[in-house]
């Protein structure tokens, strides 16, 4: 576990988010913060569970799809894949591989995925990293939405136009759910920060490290063992 020296709190922005409906029932299963890569499985009309929806007509088929993260979910798996226009899709696998689109809005530019329990209410949500302009803030950057699922599609919690900083890797620790890790920009510096769900949005909790260029390796190990994903400036890396 880190040991992190108790930094400067800073409220995380919480423009474009979106309330969950409370009399829609929950459908999902714990989370975890391991990954996982697989080839193309085969696919049927629908899962039971998170996305027992049939794909709709028009929508691309998942067998079409360019899976790029995977994290388990129940007794399965939710991967984030990708179109040929580089728009995301969310997919619930079942234990035999069967693939399945969880309905959900337009994932232009995803490009990571990571499962919390961000509410503490022992459901899991879907926490999908996106690069891509914001309507407050119209440059190319990473930007965090939050999902959970009700009814066997994804509905948003938050739509976060940024965290404090401009992250570049994050990371979810299951031991402790509704926290999460980013590696990010701030202030001219590179930093480490923990992040803590705050109902609607994350404020900073801790900077344990702060400084030019690249975290030192014990903090970079410790984003590749729970299944970090980065999308620096120039690049983004699949797990």
């Amino acid at each position: 576990m880190l040991v992190a020296a108790i930094g400067h709190a800073l409220p995380a922005l919480l423009l474009f988010g979106c309330s969950r409906p409370d009399s829609s029932p929950r459908t999902d299963g714990s989370a975890s913060g391991a990954a996982a890569r697989s080839t193309a499985p085969p696919v049927r009309s629908a899962v039971a569970g998170v996305g027992a929806v049939p794909v709709d007509a028009g929508t691309p088929n998942p067998d079409r799809l360019v899976e790029i993260a995977r994290r388990p979910l129940r007794s399965g798996w939710l991967a984030l894949a990708l179109d040929g226009a580089g728009g995301g899709h969310l997919l619930r696998i079942d234990p035999e591989g069967h693939r399945t689109e969880v309905p959900c809005e337009p994932l232009a530019g995803a490009w990571g995925l990571w499962l919390d329990d961000v509410d503490l209410d022992g459901h899991a949500e879907a926490l999908v990293a996106l690069r891509k302009p914001a309507r407050y803030d119209p440059v190319v950057e990473n930007r965090l939405h939050v999902y959970a699922f009700e009814a066997g599609r994804c509905v948003p919690l938050w739509r976060g136009t940024r965290l404090a900083g401009r992250f570049e890797d994050l990371a979810v620790d299951a031991a402790t759910r509704g926290e999460l890790l980013a590696w990010e920009r701030a202030g001219g510096e590179h930093r480490v920060a923990r992040y803590r769900w705050t109902g609607f949005g994350y404020a900073v909790v801790a900077v344990p490290w702060s400084g030019p260029g690249d975290p030192p390796a014990r903090y970079r190990e410790r984003f590749a063992s729970l299944g970090g994903q980065r999308c620096a400036e120039t690049s983004c890396a699949a797990p």
